[in-house]
């Protein structure tokens, strides 16, 4: 009886809405409790169809909630297993950063590495939230310099290789009536908002075709004027700067990296790359929100450790600039073969499925980074964009 009060108590000083409607969900299946947000965590109780849980807080992406059960059990459950009640947004759930630090182990299907300094940025990535830098004073200075210049703070844009240019990849988000946001539905004011024209087009930032975004793009071809040759742009232009130029977003989405370990580039060398990159995305006044990479341990063609080598120049970067960064090496290490599709390659994405938030973003590399990235979206308009 003593807990239940201090639940109370707790949600009447810290609750957003009204002190009487107390958050609280009902399981809609037959489902486990687990020790921490990931199903390959410890099962610390079981839940009937029907029960009633009152909700502590969410894990950072939302996609899981601690909850408390009426007998007494502590422990997270699937967002898209429950039905949250009193008409709840997800996003107003408090982000239960502590309980996350102190009790999320390393998750089990997370390879070791015999190379201690590939184990090294296993740990450091693990140890790095997935949403990292999304609120620094640099991002704030970044986005009103954009402004001065004339950037369009409704329009964003993408730098990337194949999986960003494959069109599951946001894409279906700005055509009308795709998706299944299902408890996320909050972010339907961000696709809103993206949604407007682009420049020079009719598409929309969800829609349009990135100059910067090519099938074998790598850090030096972002750089690399003949990669912008026949799009419009100018000559010794590359397509990063003509893509900026042309389209004015302030916010660019960069995932690049695959293909520079596919060429086994050196790892001074991608360094050299991404810091022109970023600091150019910086001065032309667009927020450059970084997308680490993904290879699975046993391919045989990538280098797990390489690609680790990259996550951490990567990692380095964020750091350095205090710039946005998706962990999105660490947010897949609980899904099937990391995310990764059966080409062992790409992120796995399934028609359908694309943007329906109702379970396939734990099973499905591609849908759940359409959700990360429209998280990220969401908060940068909420956070930076809207004055």
């Amino acid at each position: 009886m003593k807990k239940v009060l201090l639940v109370v108590i707790f949600f009447l000083v810290n609750w957003p809405i009204k002190a009487n409607s107390l958050p609280f969900a009902i399981t809609r299946t037959n489902q486990n409790l687990y020790a921490a947000p990931e199903l390959i965590q410890d099962v610390v109780g079981y839940l009937n169809a029907g029960t009633t849980l009152t909700i502590e807080g969410r894990d950072e992406t939302g996609i899981w909630l601690l909850v408390n059960t009426p007998d007494q059990q502590r422990g997270w459950a699937v967002t898209t297993l429950t039905k949250l009640e009193n008409n709840i947004n997800l996003h107003d759930l408090p982000v239960l950063t502590d309980v996350l630090s102190n009790n999320q182990s390393t998750p089990l299907s997370t390879p070791l590495s015999a190379n201690p300094d590939t184990q090294a940025t296993i740990e450091r990535l693990l140890s790095t939230p997935i949403f990292y830098n999304f609120d620094t004073q640099a991002v704030h200075d970044i986005f009103q310099h954009g402004q001065t210049l004339g950037k369009r703070a409704d329009v964003f844009t993408k730098v990337g290789d194949s999986n960003t240019t494959s069109g599951d990849f946001l894409y279906p988000m700005g055509l009308s009536n795709q998706c299944d946001l299902g408890p996320f539905n909050y972010l339907q004011d961000t696709i809103s908002y993206f949604s407007v024209p682009v420049p020079q087009s009719d598409k929309n930032s969800f829609t349009h075709t990135s100059i910067a975004a090519r099938k074998g793009l790598s850090s030096s071809a972002a750089l690399d004027p003949m990669w912008a040759a026949g799009n419009g742009c100018a000559p010794n232009e590359n397509p990063v700067a003509c893509e900026y130029r042309r389209f004015q977003p302030s916010i660019a989405i960069i995932m690049v990296g695959l293909m520079d370990v596919r060429y086994n580039t050196a790892p001074d060398l991608f360094r050299s790359n991404i810091e022109q990159l970023i600091q150019m995305t910086i001065n032309e006044g667009v927020i450059p929100v970084i997308t680490n990479i993904i290879v699975i341990p046993e391919q045989q063609t990538l280098s797990f450790d390489v690609a680790l080598r990259i996550d951490d120049i990567l990692l380095d970067i964020a750091d350095q600039y205090q710039i946005p960064m998706i962990n999105l090496w660490r947010a897949v290490q609980p899904l099937p073969n990391y995310g990764i599709g059966p080409d062992r390659t790409h992120l796995r994405h399934v028609v359908g499925s694309f943007c329906d938030f109702t379970g396939a973003e734990q099973t499905i590399g591609g849908t759940l980074r359409n959700l990360l990235t429209l998280e990220t979206l969401d908060e940068l308009r909420r956070n930076v964009s809207v004055q």
